[in-house]
Order: C-alpha cells, then sequence, then structure tokens
C-alpha cells in the first residue's frame, strides 16, 4: 500500500501547473488532498517513497523533477516485490513456541517441583550432580532462556520490517545488527537500484549495483526495465536470506526448548526414580 500512494502522487503531481504553481507545491497539495488515502497511509518521515518525494520536490531544475516523477509513475514497485508469507509463518510459530515454553514452565514450577523438591532431603537420596547443579540454579536457567527467546522474537520481528523494504528500517535501529549481512547487503542493493535515478550523490559510490546502472547509462540503455528487475532479483534475495536466518534462529529456539524440557523432567523425575 505505501507504493501504491506513492505511484498516485507521482501519477497525479504530473498534470500541468497552475500559474504560478510549484512543482513541489503541487506534491504537497496531493499528498494533503484527503481522497490520497484511498491509495494507503500517509507517507511516513524517513521510509525510502518519502526521501524520494522530498528529493524530487527539492530539485530547482523542475524539468529534470518532471522527468523524475514520470519515471518513478511508470514503475511499478508494488507489483515488483514479493510477500514473505514463510516468514511470517516462521516468526508467528516462534512466538507460540515461546508462549508453550513459558506455559510448561509454570505447570513444572506450580504443579511438579513442589512435590519433588523434598524427596531427596526427606530420603536422603544422593542425586547425579547435573540434575543437581540444574535444580539448584533453576531459576537463572529459566531466565536465560526467557532472555534467548526474547532476542529470538526481537530478531523475527526486526527480520519483518527489513523485508518491508519501503520503511528503510534496514539502515536504523536494531535491523543493523540483529540481520545476517547478507541480508543487509540484499537491502543495500534494493536501496541502490530504487535511489539511482536521483542521481550519483543519493547512493553509495562503491556500491556495485550502482556501478553497473552507471555503465547501463554510458551504453545509452533505458536502465527503466533494468531498475524493476533488479528490484525484483534483489527483493527475492532479501525474503530467502531472512528466511534463510529466521529457520536457523527457530530450530536455535525449538532445540533449546527441548533441552530445557528434558532438564525440567530430569530434576522432577530422577529423584523418583531412586527411591528406595
Amino acid at each position: 500500500m505505501v507504493w501504491e500512494r506513492f505511484h498516485h502522487i507521482c501519477r497525479r503531481s504530473l498534470a500541468p501547473l497552475r500559474p504560478g504553481e510549484s512543482l513541489a507545491g503541487r506534491i504537497r497539495a496531493v499528498e494533503a488532498d484527503p481522497d490520497t488515502a484511498f491509495y494507503g497511509a500517509r507517507l511516513k518521515p524517513g521510509t525510502l517513497p518519502r526521501r524520494i518525494l522530498d528529493r524530487i520536490a527539492a530539485d530547482p531544475n523542475q524539468d529534470r523533477a518532471c522527468r523524475l516523477l514520470e519515471f518513478y509513475a511508470s514503475l511499478n514497485l508494488d507489483r515488483e516485490t514479493t510477500h514473505a508469507l514463510k516468514l511470517k509463518r516462521v516468526a508467528i510459530y516462534l512466538a507460540w513456541v515461546s508462549v508453550l515454553f513459558l506455559v510448561i514452565y509454570g505447570i513444572y514450577q506450580v504443579l511438579v517441583m513442589q512435590g519433588f523438591i523434598p524427596l531427596p532431603e526427606t530420603f536422603q537420596i544422593q542425586i547425579p550432580s547435573p540434575v543437581a547443579l540444574f535444580r539448584q540454579y533453576v531459576w537463572p536457567f529459566a531466565i536465560t532462556v526467557v532472555v534467548l527467546l526474547g532476542l529470538a522474537l526481537v530478531m523475527g520481528h526486526a527480520l519483518r520490517r527489513l523485508v518491508d523494504w519501503s520503511s528503510s528500517h534496514g539502515r536504523i535501529g536494531l535491523t543493523r545488527f540483529l540481520a545476517f549481512p547478507g541480508a543487509r547487503a540484499a537491502y543495500a542493493d534494493l536501496e541502490t537500484a530504487v535511489l539511482f535515478p536521483l542521481g550519483p550523490d543519493v547512493v553509495e559510490g562503491t556500491s556495485k549495483i550502482a556501478s553497473h546502472l552507471w555503465k547501463l547509462e554510458e551504453e545509452g540503455n533505458e536502465i527503466r526495465d533494468e531498475v524493476a528487475a533488479l528490484v525484483r532479483c534483489r527483493h527475492r534475495t532479501l525474503i530467502e536470506r531472512c528466511e534463510k536466518q529466521m529457520c536457523v534462529v527457530y530450530t536455535f529456539c525449538i532445540l533449546l526448548i527441548v533441552l530445557t524440557i528434558a532438564l525440567f523432567v530430569a530434576g522432577g523425575y530422577v529423584p523418583a526414580t531412586m527411591l528406595p
């Protein structure tokens, strides 16, 4: 929906200007029109569509600004992107797994351990050292597991925001630190491809995507189709890399919970099996 609103603003701003009206004023008027809400929510500051429109509106060369509007109006970025359904499913599974762990831990503490804690002292049982250690430090262990699961949930949320690449979250907040390098690189390529028409000062000079598009321009090629193709390819790559990272996180959480449940069972029932 973000890109739908952006493209509508670009198309509508291309209408002939009234006498004395500037292109920047036209863009602001279109954005302020309540009818624009039919195409999606207002563009938030810092997002890619917002940055593009601000750059075009600030361009002192109206002819160049109009050409940029025409370029972006014809570049259907919403159609070129892929929805990361698998990533959303994994994130939901991860949330449910975390809830399941908390429920199991609550049941373990309330219904199981209250009956088994006194057994070793009552019957003078010498329980194995690993089990004794776990029983002694069960609270720090549980807190550590909860923290790790919380970190995994935060990572899942950050990756979902990264896939929503129009929001520019790939360069801000925890996403820069929680996403693996491959995902961050794919996001940077997406930004470079979309911002490239605005000029060399907007994109990173060391970007291979930028170098590729500059070479195409020097050869006299029309880059509109190339930008659209790059957006499709790099967005698919971004989703694939984020999904792989989420699968690694999900597998880690499952193994962690299985290990924790096994320790819970051992801590409660091993002493019971050693009763005389």
